[in-house]
């Protein structure tokens, strides 16, 4: 009814506009699928690169929680698997102990890049000397911060 007043022409024109937008619309959805196809596939290459790797590698957050490891490290300190080793290494600690897991994320965390010291804990029990390196993931100081550790 309160279409009544409009003619026939202004009509046309605002259904073909409404038209255009659809369509917009409908490119801007397809865009973003591949563009969330992409990225997906990304990270599915990234995380099979990264369980492959024959180099020890972790994630960390800020606070010593393991959010990541691969076989090759599950392996180096004795879990029979990568999910073992995160579900024990993260209740248990990664390193010897909780006073020195802090000493070391703090080090890691330098700008420096050096390699430092540390002490593993094993499953089986007793500790194992590496050497690690650390690429800290963000710098903005929130709780999205990570730390991709290698052992050297």
């Amino acid at each position: 009814m309160r279409d009544q007043h409009k003619s026939r022409h202004s009509l046309a024109e605002e259904v073909v506009h409404l038209r255009k937008q659809v369509d917009d619309l409908r490119g801007s959805l397809l865009s973003r699928r591949r563009v969330e196809d992409a990225l997906r596939d990304s990270e599915t290459l990234l995380r099979s690169m990264l369980l492959a790797l024959p180099v020890p590698v972790a994630c960390l957050d800020l606070e010593g929680h393991l959010l990541f490891a691969n076989g090759a490290l599950a392996t180096l300190l004795g879990y029979e698997s990568r999910q073992d080793l995160l579900q024990l290494g993260d209740v248990l600690g990664l390193f010897a102990d909780r006073e020195e897991e802090k000493q070391i994320l703090a080090r890691l965390q330098l700008p420096d890049g050096e390699e430092i010291e540390a002490r593993c804990r094993l499953k089986p029990g007793g500790t194992l000397a590496v050497r690690l390196g650390a690429v800290r993931l963000a710098e903005t100081g929130g709780p999205e911060d990570r730390l991709v550790v290698a052992v050297a």
